[in-house]
């Protein structure tokens, strides 16, 4: 393994545990109509149970994953599973846009902290819920075409640049996001992917 790759993934092991503890960290950066909404709403991710609605994907994956937590804390199962769906989605998403791809590990990574997050306890309680609610083809596609039908993210996905290399190494005026044609086109791709969602 090069020292490279080895540094990669100590800055992004050190930067989700970080994210996932709620250490130190502050809602990621939301548009400023999504910050308007957030702050009217009181919502806070970190220390509340999101209900499921079109409003989530204002929230960044490391905000999602952190309030499905306090979802399984109140034994509310059927948000953290949509939370946890979502949060994953959108990392799909992000990977999309985001140009430095040495980012795009986050992603995956997030879910795996989560469940350090959680206890195993939890998480297995939790694994086992989801695993009953996606138990056949007709439960998952109606749960794919409920995270579809949300709108596509709107946050500024500040937390994943700043977990690539090219954060630490860029200089100049360096492209960071990538335009998408099709926003919903791409969310909705995200969501198949993430969720293996069958046609």
């Amino acid at each position: 393994m090069s020292r490279e790759h080895k540094g990669s993934i100590i800055i992004l092991g050190a930067a989700l545990s970080i994210l996932l503890t709620g250490c130190h960290t502050t809602p990621s950066g939301h548009s400023a109509q999504a910050g308007t909404e957030s702050a009217a709403s009181h919502a806070d991710p970190q220390t509340q149970c999101l209900p499921p609605n079109a409003s989530v994907t204002r929230y960044s994956p490391p905000e999602l994953y952190l309030s499905a937590g306090q979802c399984l804390k109140q034994n509310r199962l059927d948000e953290a599973v949509f939370l946890f769906g979502t949060a994953g989605s959108e990392g799909r998403f992000d990977t999309h846009r985001v140009a430095d791809v040495t980012a795009h590990q986050l992603a995956s990574f997030m879910g795996v902290m989560f469940m350090k997050h959680v206890g195993e306890e939890a998480y297995g309680k939790f694994s086992a819920h989801m695993r009953e609610q996606l138990k056949d083809d007709r439960a998952r596609r109606a749960f794919c075409n409920r995270l579809s039908q949300l709108p596509p993210p709107v946050y500024h996905p500040q937390y994943m640049i700043n977990h690539g290399m090219a954060a630490f190494t860029s200089v100049g005026d360096q492209q960071v996001l990538r335009p998408l044609e099709d926003p919903r086109q791409t969310w909705r791709a995200s969501v198949n992917e993430y969720m293996d969602c069958k046609p």
